[in-house]
């Protein structure tokens, strides 16, 4: 599955946190996106992470 910048996912089907993609193809590797919480919380900040079993947020 392919993800496009802005949208929001979790790190798998059951996931509870939300995330926002901020970049894609991170590094020039297809299968990893830079991420980021959408909820602020203090010590939030991007992430690279697999998409491997990353879904849409609903």
């Amino acid at each position: 599955m392919s993800f496009e910048v802005g949208a929001h996912v979790r790190l798998h089907a059951n996931g509870e946190t939300v995330f926002q993609v901020l970049e894609v193809e991170y590094m020039g590797d297809p299968e990893r996106v830079l991420i980021q919480a959408v909820e602020e919380t203090p010590g939030t900040y991007p992430w690279p992470a697999r998409t491997t079993f990353m879904v849409p947020a609903e």
